[in-house]
């Protein structure tokens, strides 16, 4: 479905509520694009806040999972740190960890992995994270 439900694009500010007008404006520019009725929808690019990936039109919550936060935290922080492959080690030092031992590697690719699979069961893409065991990338072709 191009368009969100209703509900999905109502926001609560300062105790109101409003229709979030950004997320309207590009679901009908995206609409507007399409060459025809059956060509492939276009994803947005990804974007993160308060826990809450938004791709391909979705809402993609992660929940109470702190490490996927932590990862996105830093993942998304501008549009240099969004394109970026990063190595899994530079991650846990810019979440203030500093044991860099082999487990804590595995533990954030598989958080990594997890978000993926939250991607892909939102979105049906399930190759949202380009991941290795000492890397994680938002797959480039999501910025093309």
């Amino acid at each position: 479905m191009l368009f969100l439900p209703l509900y999905e694009l109502i926001v609560e500010r300062d105790n109101a509520y409003a229709l979030d007008v950004a997320s309207i404006s590009s679901q009908v520019d995206a609409f507007i694009s399409q060459a025809s009725p059956d060509s492939q929808i276009k994803t947005t690019i990804p974007r993160y806040k308060d826990g809450t990936i938004t791709f391909a039109y979705k809402k993609i919550p992660l929940g109470k999972a702190k490490q996927q936060k932590l990862i996105c935290s830093v993942i998304f922080k501008n549009d240099t740190t969004m394109r970026k492959n990063w190595e899994i080690d530079d991650l846990l030092v810019e979440n203030g960890e500093h044991d860099l031992d082999d487990g804590r590697r595995m533990s954030y690719y598989q958080s990594a992995r997890e978000i993926n699979q939250k991607v892909e069961n939102k979105t049906g893409i399930s190759d949202f994270f380009k991941t290795d065991t000492y890397h994680i990338q938002i797959n480039p072709k999501y910025f093309e």
